[in-house]
């Protein structure tokens, strides 16, 4: 025989099931089954082999042990069958927040009790808070409240730091339909013990100021005594550790304190404040647990390091000068106090000064000797003054340069005269020229090689040429000019044909026009062969122009200009050579000419009456539609209907009609927009035609503007920021006894030190690309008052 469920926590109204092997000889459930306790309930049989006991309403007892006994004799077994459970609800303490041994708890935390089951009625949560479950040790003051039926919830008002806390939930305690607490439930937690939670200076500081204090921030009240018997500033102990005598203040509630040397501290040394463990928080039953050690150094006497470029150097680049200190400069102190020989002051731009480089921009020339002189007394980030300084250097030439003096690297030339190619050159002293020979058979004939050396000052650009044919024509054929030793890294090669045929290509959407023309005299050239291949192909095709000198090709259509053509005109005495790509000057974006590559046989224009409205207002709108047979543009006709459709900023469709155009193409309609409508930009398309958007927001026209601005653009933490916003009407005038309501939001900022690029000084880090989480972005918030100049002065910390 085998009996289910079994176990602990058996559902309270879970019907037993008791399977036999064979089928029992006695049918009576109760006669087979007996429970220990008693329980209510019906037993009835699935099968001849299976009885079930269904207990009645409220079913098990919680908690209760039972034990259920199939009867030997009755069921045919050799033995009596015993099965233990227990039935399920016992009321516990499933878990506790927070938890037993926690320690460094804020003295901000709530305690939070979970029961295994429902204690508290749910009049008790309609009615507020009921009696209070907890026992503290010490007393704590503070409201308690079942957030559900189960979960208790006490919010102490007087949680000290550094104490240690013992909770109780007393034995007893009844659950709202049954089962009691059966023993004591207890744990115990201790808040946060005093710690140094900062220091200022940070650890590692530089540059920090000989007379600045240094402040200790501590996460509790502190005893005073303790920390000003414990807290030290010093010498590191490798450089002797001597002690600096200081005095102490202390922020009203005794979490802060500062220390202030008696003397400024000495100039580039080394110092650490320690605070030990031991001190005492202001209860005086704990004590920091460890010791907080922070190191800084102070800033040093100033120096010019070095200079970029440095003195003496030859061959330097020209785009300004940097000087490089030992400390943090005050930028402004440089004003007036720089001169370049030569360059004009009001010429020169200065900036940076953070990190010890100071940067000075100026037009500096090429193959130019310059001093810079730097006058005594710039400073500084504490006030340091320098002595004057100086340095020489001398700029270098500028780069070589070569550019060929034509419109691409592939063009013609007249077989009429002789060929002379045009370039640009700076700084280069000779040119290397190699002509060949293109032929059909692709392999390349050199016909010449020279060399060219332009006459030109250093640093200027000036136009050259060559003859391409050494003083003569070039026969009639295809060629390419290598150009090498001119000072680049790549030599420059140059493709061209010398023809007696001039050549104008159209491509249209499926067709290519071929127009022929003698290059001399721009007659037209009737009867021509015209070959042409597209693209990479090996097809060549031919025709012959008409008396106009036009060949026509039938070509694919396609939609985009990649799939050039090539074109010439070989035999019979002729050679011309074209491409479709060869537009310069004259492609259709450069002579604003719109253009299209799909072939559609309407266009129209669809405009609203206005580009933005209001929710429920009516929107009017007018189309003008014409037929287009590649460029020929006609009236459609008045039976013409067409659909309109308008979509909101989700891009949901909101509404479709149809539109029919009148005797002279157009049409006008209207439709209103929901007074609930959503903000943003609606579509509207005309079946595929055209479209148009327009703007839908919640607006008043503006009466007057408001500037806002703060005295300063960077501010360091602590600082106070003043700021004012300055309001007027745009017909003029002051806007008077306004109400300002003015926040300020902070968003992460961070930091980049040189040599640490990879390393984030914020919660956001860079490679892992999370966003930042920005703790608390609203720093600051009021209410101000324009005065009689329409002015609002506020500021926060």
């Amino acid at each position: 025989v085998a009996v289910t469920p079994g176990g602990e926590e058996v559902p309270r109204l879970a019907p037993m099931t008791i399977a036999f092997r064979d089928p029992p000889a006695e049918a009576d459930g109760a006669r087979l089954v007996a429970l220990d306790p008693p329980v209510e309930g019906v037993f009835a049989w699935a099968d001849d082999r299976t009885l079930l006991f269904q207990p009645a309403f409220p079913g098990w007892t919680r908690g209760q042990r039972y034990r259920l006994l199939v009867d030997a004799s009755a069921a045919g077994l050799a033995e009596d069958h015993a099965h233990a459970f227990t039935a399920g609800g016992r009321l516990e303490v499933a878990y506790v927040i927070p938890g037993d041994g926690d320690r460094e708890v804020p003295v901000a935390a709530q305690v939070l009790v979970q029961f295994s089951r429902s204690v508290a009625p749910l009049t008790v949560l309609q009615e507020g808070p009921g009696k209070q479950p907890l026992d503290f040790d010490p007393p704590l003051a503070g409201k308690g409240e079942w957030l559900n039926t189960s979960l208790y919830r006490f919010a102490p008002s007087d949680l000290r730091p550094g104490s240690v806390y013992r909770v109780r939930v007393p034995a007893g305690l009844t659950s709202a339909a049954d089962g009691v607490l059966e023993e004591d439930f207890a744990w115990s937690f201790a808040t946060w013990s005093p710690a140094v939670t900062g220091v200022d200076p940070a650890d590692r500081s530089i540059h920090v100021e000989p007379r600045r204090s240094v402040v200790l921030r501590f996460n509790q009240p502190m005893n005073r005594a303790s920390v000003e018997a414990g807290v030290a500033l010093r010498e590191p102990l490798a450089s002797g550790g001597s002690s600096v005598a200081v005095s102490f203040a202390w922020s009203d509630d005794d979490s802060t304190v500062t220390l202030t040397p008696a003397e400024p501290l000495a100039v580039g040394t080394d110092y650490e404040v320690v605070a030990p463990a031991g001190l005492l928080g202001a209860t005086g039953s704990a004590s920091t647990r460890s010791t907080r050690a922070v190191a800084f150094t102070t800033i040093e006497r100033p120096r010019l390091v070095s200079t970029h470029p440095r003195d003496g150097a030859t061959g330097t680049g020209r785009w300004g000068i940097e000087l490089q200190y030992n400390n943090p400069m005050d930028i402004e102190s440089f004003e007036g106090r720089i001169e370049i020989s030569g360059v004009d002051p009001d010429d020169m731009e200065l900036y940076g000064g953070w990190r010890g480089r100071v940067s000075v921009g100026a037009p500096l020339q090429p193959s130019t000797s310059y001093t810079v002189r730097i006058a005594e007394g710039v400073r500084d980030r504490i006030g340091q003054t320098l002595p004057a300084a100086s340095f020489s250097f001398t700029t270098g030439e500028l780069w070589p340069q070569f550019n060929l003096a034509v419109p691409s690297y592939w063009g013609t030339y007249s077989a009429a005269a002789e060929q002379r190619l045009f370039f640009h050159v700076r700084n280069i002293d000779s040119a290397r020229f190699r002509l060949y020979r293109l032929s059909d058979g692709d392999a390349d004939h050199l016909l010449r090689e020279w060399t060219e050396q332009p006459e030109a000052e250093r640093n200027v650009r000036v136009l050259a040429s060559t003859s391409l044919g050494g003083g003569e024509p070039l026969p009639k054929g295809d060629y390419v000019l290598l150009i090498t030793e001119i000072g680049l890294r790549e030599p420059v090669r140059f493709r061209f044909s010398v023809v007696d045929t001039a050549i104008v290509t159209k491509r249209a959407l499926d067709e290519l026009l071929v127009w022929a023309l003698d290059y001399e005299t721009g007659e037209p050239l009737a009867g021509a062969e015209v070959s042409t291949v597209r693209g990479q192909d090996d097809d060549w095709r031919t025709a012959t122009t008409d008396e106009d000198g036009v060949a026509r090709f039938a070509v694919p259509r396609v939609h985009w200009y990649s799939h050039q053509h090539y074109v010439r005109i070989a035999g019979a005495g002729r050679h011309g050579v074209a491409s479709t790509s060869w537009q310069q000057g004259s492609s259709p974006w450069q002579l604003d000419i719109p253009t299209r590559f799909d072939a559609y046989e309407l266009l129209g224009h669809l405009y609203t009456d206005r580009p933005i409205y209001r929710p429920g207002e009516t929107v009017h709108y007018k189309g003008v539609v014409r037929g287009d047979d590649d460029a020929a543009y006609s009236i459609p006709g008045q039976d013409l209907q067409l659909d309109v459709s308008v979509r909101d900023p989700q891009y949901e469709t909101i509404m479709v009609t149809s539109v029919r155009v009148n005797e002279i193409g157009t049409f006008a309609a209207e439709f209103a927009l929901p007074d609930d409508a959503s903000t943003g930009t609606y579509y509207v398309e005309l079946d595929g035609v055209t479209s148009t958007r327009f703007t839908v927001a919640e607006f008043r026209v503006p009466e007057f503007e408001v500037e806002a601005r703060t005295q300063r653009k960077h501010y360091v933490d602590g600082e106070r920021i003043e700021a004012e916003a300055r309001a007027s009407f745009f017909f003029g005038g002051p806007l008077e006894g306004a109400s300002a309501e003015w926040s300020v939001l902070a968003s992460p900022a961070a930091v980049r030190v040189e040599g640490y690029e990879r390393y984030s000084f914020t919660e956001y880090g860079y490679w892992d690309w999370r966003p930042a989480d920005v703790d608390r972005p609203l720093r600051a918030e009021g209410v101000a008052r324009t005065d009689a100049t329409g002015v609002a002065r506020f500021g926060a910390a």
